[in-house]
Parts: C-alpha cells; sequence; structure tokens
C-alpha cells in the first residue's frame, strides 16, 4: 500500500481522464467532464486514518465514501454515506501504485479487496464508480491531482476518534 498525504485532491479516472463527482440523485459517485466553473464539486479530502487505511470525504457535503450498504458483491455503487467510525470498512481504503511514471494508482475497498472501477470501461460522463475484482485495465487507475483550496470548512474527523 502507497502513502498519499493527507489533503484535498481531484481523483482523475485514467481512462476517460474525466474527474470523480457525486451525482445529486442518490449521492452515487460518477465521473464527469472536468468543470472549470464549479471544480470544488470535484475535490475529495484524503485522509490517512493509521497503517495503510485512508478516509475518502467529499469536500463539500463533509460525507465518505462508501460501498452502497457495506455490499461484498462485485458492481455495489460507490456512494456518500455518514462517517460511521474506524472499524466501518466499507469506508476504508487502501492505495497502490499503479505507474510509477503516470503517478496512476488502484484503490483498494478494505473489506471486499476489490477495486474502484469505471462501471463497462464507460467513457461518459455520469457513468458510475463501482467496486469491482481488479483486472488492472485503465478504468481502475486514478490520479490524484493535489488542489490548493482552504480546507476549514471540512468536518474533520479528530484523530482520536480514528485511532
Amino acid at each position: 500500500s502507497e502513502f498519499i498525504s493527507d489533503g484535498l485532491y481531484a481523483i482523475e479516472a485514467v481512462h476517460s481522464s474525466k474527474f470523480l463527482t457525486h451525482s445529486a440523485e442518490r449521492s452515487i459517485i460518477v465521473q464527469q467532464t472536468q468543470s472549470l466553473t464549479d471544480s470544488e464539486s470535484q475535490c475529495f479530502y484524503i485522509q490517512h486514518i493509521g497503517y495503510n487505511d485512508y478516509i475518502i470525504q467529499e469536500y463539500r457535503t463533509g460525507y465518505m465514501l462508501s460501498v452502497q450498504h457495506g455490499s461484498l458483491h462485485q458492481n455495489a455503487p460507490i456512494v456518500l454515506n455518514r462517517f460511521v467510525d474506524r472499524n466501518t470498512l466499507c469506508q476504508i481504503f487502501n492505495f497502490e501504485l499503479a505507474k510509477p511514471k503516470t503517478n496512476e494508482y488502484f484503490i483498494f475497498v478494505k473489506h471486499t479487496r476489490m477495486v474502484f472501477d469505471i462501471e463497462d470501461g464507460n467513457q461518459n460522463s455520469y457513468a458510475k464508480l463501482i467496486q469491482y475484482s481488479q483486472h488492472k485495465k485503465a478504468n481502475q487507475r486514478f490520479i490524484f491531482h493535489r488542489v490548493n483550496r482552504p480546507t476549514n470548512s471540512l468536518i474533520a474527523i479528530p484523530l482520536e476518534y480514528i485511532r
């Protein structure tokens, strides 16, 4: 597992060059063309919570990326949900460097060891982010782009609550 510095990131899907965001209906995570007018909608705060474990928080809502209903099945959507606690493994992720030269990563869901995957390798905006068995194709690789923005609007999870 790789170390990612705590901070605000835009997360790019390698196969489509689109960025993760959430769809307003049902809070499902999808990919979308980079927004030049509303880039905050494509920002996520990544926080290291111990060992190789991370939580990923949507910038505006403060909600966490989570596997829908804690599903153990392939194709389960990645959604926004309230933070439960550090034992909620469907909200904890690990990163593995896929291609060092281009800084591409696989994002593993801790409780299933499946990876983030843009469903069916779809190139279109609003294609869903799901968990899927790793096959290492481009629709499972992501690039983290550091974003310089104030993070005071985030609801910080106190470290003593996490550890």
